[in-house]
Formats: C-alpha cells, sequence, structure tokens
C-alpha cells in the first residue's frame, strides 16, 4: 500500500526510510531429505560474518535494506518507504556501532514542503542507549533478523533441489504488524543458491478469500564493501527532545 504525499505530511506533523540490492542467480543445491532442516540452515550463512540482506513488506511499500559486520558490532541499515504514487521514496538510515545510534532521513527525492523542515534530519543524529528513540525502534522492528525467519518455520517439503514450501509463523516474525489467526499458519516459498543459502524467503498469507504476499526476506550473501565510515565528531549532531517522539509514517 503505497501512502500519498497528503497522508505523509499528516504522519510527520505528528511524528517524526533504500535497497537496491545486487543480483545474483540461484543455481540447484543437491537434494535433502529433511526439508525443515534445510530450510532452516539456509539462514546461518547470514548470521556471521558481514551478510547483506533485504525484506520487503509490499503493503507498506517499504523495503528494508541491511548490512552486519560481526565482527566490529556494527549494522546499516536502510529503510526506503514508497511515498507517491510515482515510486518516489524517502529513506531512514540507521548506523548502529556497539551502543551508539546514528540515524539520518532523506527526503531528497519528495517535492519541497512534503516533510517540514522540523523534522528532516539529514545529516547524522546520534542517540545513545540509555534512550530509543520512537523511529529507530520502528526499523529495528521492521528490519528482522536470519535467526528471527529460521526460527518462525513450522512445517516444509521439497518441491524440486532448490525449491521449499511450507507454513511459517508469521506473527512470530513481526508481531507489531501480523497478529491474526491467518499469520499464524502463513504459507511460504523458498528458493535457495547453489550453496544452499538462502536467495528468496516469500510468505504469502491468505484472508478474507485473497491472498497478498505482505513479507519477503531476499539473502544477498557476504558483503565485499566495507561499511560506510563512522560518523566523527563534527559530523553529527545529539538527539534533541523532539527526534525521540518521531515515528515511521506507516499505517
Amino acid at each position: 500500500m503505497r501512502k500519498s504525499i497528503a497522508a505523509l505530511a499528516v504522519s510527520f506533523t505528528l511524528a517524526g526510510c533504500a535497497g537496491e540490492a545486487a543480483e545474483r542467480t540461484a543455481p540447484s543445491p543437491s537434494p535433502t531429505a529433511d526439508a525443515k532442516a534445510a530450510v532452516v540452515a539456509a539462514f546461518a550463512p547470514l548470521t556471521s560474518g558481514t551478510p547483506m540482506y533485504t525484506i520487503t513488506y509490499e503493503q507498506l511499500g517499504a523495503v528494508v535494506r541491511v548490512q552486519r559486520d560481526h565482527a566490529a558490532d556494527a549494522t546499516f541499515t536502510t529503510l526506503s518507504i514508497t511515498v507517491t504514487d510515482d515510486d518516489r521514496a524517502m529513506a531512514f538510515q540507521t548506523y548502529r556501532v556497539g551502543e551508539d545510534v546514528f540515524s539520518r532521513l532523506d527526503v531528497s527525492q519528495l517535492p519541497p514542503g512534503t516533510v517540514p523542515e522540523d523534522r528532516q534530519i539529514s545529516t547524522w543524529v546520534r542517540t545513545g542507549p540509555e534512550r530509543p528513540a520512537r523511529i529507530t525502534t520502528g526499523t529495528d522492528q521492521l528490519a528482522v533478523t536470519p535467526d528471527e525467519v529460521a526460527a518462525a518455520i513450522l512445517t516444509a517439503q521439497q518441491q524440486t533441489p532448490s525449491r521449499i514450501s511450507g507454513t511459517v509463523d508469521l506473527t512470530a516474525i513481526v508481531p507489531e504488524r501480523f497478529d491474526t489467526p491467518e499469520a499464524r499458519t502463513a504459507t511460504f516459498g523458498a528458493e535457495l543458491y547453489g550453496d544452499g543459502s538462502i536467495a528468496y524467503f516469500t510468505v504469502n498469507l491468505r484472508a478474507k478469500g485473497q491472498t497478498t504476499r505482505p513479507f519477503q526476506f531476499r539473502g544477498l550473501g557476504q558483503a565485499t564493501d566495507t561499511l560506510p565510515a563512522v560518523p566523527k565528531s563534527g559530523q553529527y549532531r545529539e538527539a534533541q527532545p523532539s527526534f525521540y517522539t518521531m515515528e515511521l509514517p506507516l499505517d
């Protein structure tokens, strides 16, 4: 569901996100006798090293791109929300380095005046661990981890060597967005890369006679590029009280 400019403007008067992914092909891995174990294990390569992945929320018009460096205890997250009918988007970025969180908002694609100036944070803003901001908490809720997706898988059946289908408890992945009986036994289709790691994990939800695709996880493997440089003194400002009350403009 895309947001209109008017709806976005209203959201930002009350409260305060991009993700192009590299293409990868998905050749067939060797067959396995245990489909559930195979699809659960497919997420494991993204839980160490420097993984990249995206999560798409089709009904929200939102895409989250996550790049993690486990050794450095750093995570760079970009949340893009389509806010107009011509596919222009705003992007909210968070950069977690240890206990520090840096955030900024890119509204350069939107028409002037869409977001009030006092709600624009084009330069980095830093918040500490003592007080989480609503807008960063909301981003965290959408930026689910590979472990969270894998743990929610209920059943699985092997369709082909590279494709697995089954059921998943969507409410366990994003409880803030999905909390219905149908979401507890949603269906999924997964595609694996040749090494057995996850390529796509697409969740389908049937309710009121209609089938939607509210959630898709896409694995992008290990990053070859390092994370951006951590903002230094003079490249960020400390968060003001109004920043802590800002929220994501999502329905």
